[in-house]
């Protein structure tokens, strides 16, 4: 897609195109896609760009199709047993990176009937978060758009900013969790 993007009449174009077959097929069940088991991140990529592309009444079977496989690989439980122990979350209701049956739910192929999204522990906001996503908002256009995020993310992250002009040290990953 990013090829046709620049130049539907490239020769980077025509020769992703002719690898197609390589990667999709129709199978006598149906259409058939080579991936890392990626279902459900597929399926919401598809989805986005019909919808992006404004082809909702054409392609509106593939979206209802698309809708019900969604529907079917939302996780229904959580993890039995104590969960938290093995290093788990609540799943209940989250979508995983394939289907429902991998049971891992993944946080951006995920809406958990979402519980609060808080900071940190002791309600800090993360700098590093805060500075990642401050960069999409402004790659991303927001200024142009509504700035007042990205001022109250700056905000945030002079606030943060300690004396000597680091930051504090904060965990990268995970540092942000779901609350019951």
């Amino acid at each position: 897609m990013a090829c046709w993007v620049e130049d539907p009449n490239s020769e980077a174009y025509k020769l992703h195109l002719v690898r197609l077959p390589d990667y999709n097929w129709v199978a006598e069940d149906g259409l058939k896609i080579q991936s890392l088991g990626c279902q459900t991140w597929d399926a919401v990529f598809g989805i986005q760009a019909i919808l992006a592309c404004n082809l909702n009444d054409e392609y509106g079977p593939t979206l209802r199709k698309a809708h019900d496989f969604l529907k079917a690989s939302q996780v229904l439980e959580n993890p039995s047993g104590d969960f938290k122990a093995m290093h788990r979350h609540i799943s209940k209701e989250a979508w995983t990176f394939s289907m429902g049956d991998h049971g891992w739910q993944v946080s951006d192929c995920t809406a958990e009937g979402l519980k609060v999204w808080t900071n940190t522990i002791g309600n800090r906001a993360n700098v590093v978060q805060t500075a990642w996503a401050l960069s999409a908002l402004i790659e991303a256009g927001q200024a142009m758009v509504d700035p007042t995020p990205i001022h109250r993310g700056m905000r945030e992250l002079i606030n943060s900013q300690m004396e000597d002009g680091d930051f504090p040290k904060q965990a990268t990953w995970n540092s942000c969790y779901f609350s019951d």
